[in-house]
């Protein structure tokens, strides 16, 4: 609770985080800031999560970005959930993911259930899909009272990847499709 994670950088292929790894908890009233995961197929930049919620929280300026390979979750990535997921009350801005999708959230769910709520995804990037947001290997995903914005995709799919519950409070704009 209330700290800062900066300037971390994991080289390792097929690892997560190179900021904070939340296998079963609470991430709350945190700032997680210009970490760098460089590995082939690596992910979450900032938060690598597998269960559990961040909350109150910025997760800002991470990079994912691999050589020979591919990168997900610039500022918040998933790979293979074992639980369900909650994003709440924060602001995901100014994260990349320079090789792959998901350059503010990329969430591979496996049949669990993700809701961001709350938070603002802006100022994202990714090379491939998703600048703000990828959900892929579904389970529920509700996406409520949230707003994405300026994020920029090098592939299309800008804000969702997939289809998704999505709250009417919840706002999409100013976005950008690169290669189109």
């Amino acid at each position: 609770v209330g700290v800062t994670v900066t300037g971390g950088n994991v080289s390792d292929s097929w690892a997560g985080t190179a900021g904070v790894q939340v296998n079963d908890g609470t991430v709350s009233w945190c700032r997680i800031t210009e970490n760098k995961a460089t590995g082939r197929n690596s992910w979450g930049g900032g938060v690598a999560i597998s269960k559990g919620t961040v909350d109150h929280s910025i997760i800002a300026y991470n990079t994912a970005a691999a050589a020979g390979g591919s990168s997900y979750g610039g500022g918040i990535g998933v790979y293979q959930a074992a639980g369900p997921i909650v994003i709440d009350t924060c602001l995901v801005y100014g994260n990349r993911a320079m090789s792959g999708s998901g350059g503010g959230i990329y969430a591979n769910m496996l049949g669990h259930k993700l809701t961001v709520r709350n938070t603002t995804i802006a100022n994202n990037e990714a090379s491939e899909t998703g600048g703000a947001h990828v959900v892929a290997g579904v389970g529920n995903f509700v996406l409520g009272n949230s707003i994405l914005a300026d994020n920029a995709s090098g592939k299309g799919d800008v804000n969702l990847s997939l289809p998704a519950t999505v709250d009417f409070a919840s706002q999409a704009f100013g976005n950008v499709f690169a290669n189109g």
